[in-house]
């Protein structure tokens, strides 16, 4: 995720990997390029990426092997120089590798007989790394004065227990180590390098289940994240000025927190800082500028799952989103998608979908038969006074709108839907179609022609699936046989002859992600693409014309430059991939949205 104003707000711009954890993220202290690394939890497969443009695209880092997993990143302020390490289940090692060409290539140069879990180099060569073997029964601290090159051990007595290390070094000689020792929290200093320590004073009150997550600024001036002694199991920070004799508590938040699983701090300066706290209760973001003195909650990031999105201009652009524990909301750019302003918001549950037009009219539509829509650009807002006999609890999937004031809604009703439609402008509704199936898309083609699809529902309906058409604005409908009984979700209308659609989520045993193609107004369809997927989610489809386009499902987002011949898969599987994709009317910028806040964008080609 990405903040452009010291952590107020946050957009989620990488998509993400399911099948990985990112461990880490770092910055070249030249370029400014990003590099994020991780794995999964086995270390058996790894993820290394880079980006150029502060986030908004990645390119992958091959290594010489991708059976392990990236655990700790850093690059040395001065001369630029990149090292990371590589670790390895079976037998437990891991590999450094280093870069001298601003991370472009790295090179394997030296191996421990440990998963290390983090580093710090320094730049006259001292180097420290800790760890676990795989299966956490001893702990090691080992240490270099050749950049890594050979290391010697610096062994911190964890007792009869094996504990992960959480290091915190302040120069080359003076650190600070947080371990469990003998079923206890315990905290050393040292000030050579870790041949020596000195044990630092606790609070009284933390939990002694709980491993204390240190980050110190100097030899004198650090925090200490926590949680406390039971049946107050919040999350706390202790600051120290004088080197950890004594600590004062700067944070204490009414928030359970049965387990701190991680932590750790963002500093811009001694006084800017940034914490996250991550428990079994969820993620927390707090923001100090003063020091740690007082501390502030923060956004993490618009926690919602954007339905879909639309750019009316090179410049404007909607989407809408929510959660069972983020409220609706309708974002708005007015810069090309660089960056997004809520222009409404309500309580919490699902924005399905959204249309907006050049002239202002703007429909966002989800669960709980939510719509409401803008005539001046998402200035002001109205909700329609009535819906008729559309039912309390029908999802709005699809929204569409013509020039003459007609409005359709793609509904889902439990196991049914149906296509319900408005002739002025939303004020009055009938259902005009309904079906023994759940309606996922609709849009209008033409002032008049109008294309829908059904999909998600079981077995038992698969038949009322497909492909709808309606040469009266909607009044009446007709389904084209040849795709009967295929579950859809998406639909691209590029012009008035082409259009596309996407495949929908099923209770297959076997899930697919596939796409279709009619040159001919939806008469006839030809499968286009067609890949395994990870589960049965919905898959998004977007051409910019005939030839090249995106697809976005569970197996990944592809790209094809030959209408489909060919695909080029350019990002792993996300969370819930891109539920939603449009491009600007240039055709030179794409934007996908999706699950956990996630707005993407990439320039094209």
């Amino acid at each position: 995720m990405r903040t452009a104003d010291g952590g107020a707000n946050w957009r989620r711009l990488v998509a993400g990997d399911r099948d990985h954890n990112i461990n880490t993220i770092e910055s070249h202290p030249f370029t400014r390029n990003l590099f994020i690394g991780g794995g999964n939890e086995t270390y058996t497969s790894s993820y290394f990426q880079f980006s150029e443009d502060s986030g908004r695209t990645w390119k992958q880092i091959p290594l010489d092997t991708t059976v392990g997993a990236i655990t700790a990143l850093q690059f040395l302020k001065n001369s630029g120089q990149g090292f990371l390490a590589f670790a390895v289940a079976d037998p437990a090692r891991s590999f450094f590798y280093a870069s001298d060409e601003q991370g472009k290539n790295w090179q394997r140069y030296s191996e421990v007989n440990f998963l290390v879990s983090g580093f710090k180099g320094f730049e006259n060569g001292q180097f420290y790394a800790w760890g676990t073997n795989n299966t956490q029964t001893q702990s090691y601290f080992v240490y270099s004065n050749d950049f890594g090159k050979t290391w010697t051990s610096r062994p911190f007595n964890t007792g009869m227990d094996a504990s992960r290390l959480i290091v915190s070094f302040v120069s080359t000689e003076i650190g600070f180590i947080s371990g469990i020792v003998s079923s206890s929290p315990v905290v050393r200093k040292t000030t050579d390098g870790g041949q020596t320590y000195a044990t630092v004073n606790l609070p009284s009150d933390i939990d002694s289940a709980s491993q204390p997550i240190i980050d110190f600024l100097d030899d004198q001036t650090g925090f200490m994240i926590s949680s406390g002694i039971a049946p107050n199991y919040y999350p706390f920070i202790d600051k120290t000025t004088d080197g950890g004799n004594s600590w004062r508590r700067t944070y204490s938040p009414n928030i359970p927190s049965v387990n701190v699983s991680n932590a750790g701090f963002i500093k811009k300066n001694r006084n800017d800082l940034v914490c996250y706290i991550d428990s079994s209760f969820g993620p927390n973001l707090i923001q100090s500028s003063d020091g740690g003195e007082s501390w502030s909650a923060r956004g993490e990031g618009e926690n919602s799952q954007f339905g879909r999105v639309t750019m009316v201009s090179d410049t404007v652009g909607y989407t809408s989103g929510g959660f069972t524990n983020a409220p609706r909301i309708v974002l708005k750019t007015t810069d090309g998608g660089n960056s997004w302003q809520t222009v409404f918001r309500s309580v919490t549950g699902l924005f399905r979908s959204i249309y907006a037009n050049p002239n202002g009219l703007v429909w966002s539509v989800g669960n709980q038969r939510m719509a409401v829509y803008s005539t001046n650009g998402g200035l002001d807002w109205n909700v329609p006074a009535s819906f008729g006999s559309i039912a309390a609890s029908s999802e709005f999937r699809g929204v569409a709108a013509n020039q003459s004031g007609v409005v359709l809604l793609a509904v889902r009703v439990g196991s049914t839907g149906n296509i319900s439609r408005s002739t002025d402008s939303g004020v009055t509704w009938n259902i005009a179609f309904p079906i023994n199936a759940n309606m996922t898309d609709v849009k209008f083609i033409d002032e008049t022609t109008a294309i829908a699809v059904s999909g998600l529902t079981s077995a038992t309906n698969f038949s009322a699936h497909g492909v709808y058409l309606s040469t009266d604005s909607g009044a009446n409908w007709t389904q084209v046989p040849s795709m009967a009984g295929v579950n859809l979700y998406d639909i691209h209308v590029l012009n008035a002859n082409t259009i596309f659609v996407g495949s929908g989520a099923s209770n297959s045993t076997s899930p697919v992600d596939s796409a279709y193609i009619s040159t001919d107004r939806g008469q006839s369809w030809r499968k286009i693409f067609e890949k395994n997927a990870k589960s049965t989610f919905n898959t998004s489809v977007l051409f910019l014309d005939e030839r090249n386009g995106i697809v976005s499902g569970t197996s990944g987002t592809w790209r094809t430059s030959d209408q489909g011949q060919n695909w080029i898969r350019e990002l792993p599987m996300s969370d819930n991939s891109f539920i939603g994709l449009t491009s600007n009317p240039s055709k030179n910028k794409i934007i996908g949205v999706g699950g956990s806040g996630t707005i993407q964008m990439r320039n094209w080609p």
